[in-house]
This record gives C-alpha cells, sequence and structure tokens, in this order.
C-alpha cells in the first residue's frame, strides 16, 4: 500500500497527516516549529523527523511520498537542501518541499 505524508511547518509548529493512497487520513500529529529562515534547515529537519517517526512506525519508507511546505521556505535552495535532508533522515525516496504560500494557493484554487 502506499501513503502520502502531508507536512506543513512554520515559526511557531508544525503539523503532519499520514493518508493512504485513496487520500484518507489515518493519523495526524503536531510538534514544535520548522521554519528553516528563522531556526536552520537542521533544527527543521530534526523537528519533521521526530513527528514524523510517530505517524509512520513500521511502513515501510519505501511506500512513503512526502509532501510539506513550510514558512520560510521560499527559496529553491533551501527547499533542495530540505527535501534532501528529510528523504535521507527518514529514508524516503521522494520528497518534495515548497514555501507554504504554494500550498495555500493550491489548496484554495478553484478546480474549473
Amino acid at each position: 500500500m502506499k501513503y502520502i505524508l502531508a507536512l506543513e511547518g512554520g515559526g511557531t509548529h508544525t503539523r503532519a497527516g499520514l493518508y493512504d493512497g485513496t487520500g484518507n487520513l489515518l493519523r495526524e500529529v503536531k510538534g514544535g516549529p520548522a521554519n528553516p529562515s528563522a531556526y536552520g534547515i537542521h533544527a527543521c529537519v530534526r523537528t519533521v523527523a521526530s513527528i514524523t517517526r510517530k505517524l509512520l512506525g513500521t511502513i515501510p519508507p519505501s511506500d512513503v511520498s512526502a509532501y510539506a511546505a513550510f514558512a520560510g521556505a521560499a527559496e529553491a535552495a533551501i527547499q533542495k537542501n530540505m527535501a534532501m535532508e528529510i528523504g535521507m533522515r527518514l529514508r524516503l525516496q521522494q520528497v518534495s518541499v515548497t514555501s507554504d504560500l504554494h500550498a495555500l494557493l493550491h489548496a484554495n484554487a478553484d478546480e474549473k
């Protein structure tokens, strides 16, 4: 079975949700802040890894794709580095990182 890990991080907290392949939310957790501009990439990745491990449990990393949006991740280099670090730390093959603005715009786009 394939799973989707959705992450949203900012200056005050981080939320992560684990979804099954049909989009049903299975579990959700919250943790500390994850804004790479304010706290640095490594601190953000530690936060993400800490809360994400609670969600994934024994699910094989090869079954998980991660999509993340972070305040403070507007620059392509930050997005690339965060995706690499999260992938290495959690052993995930597919990690996409964007700024929180892009996720907000996408979530509110009209589907017409």
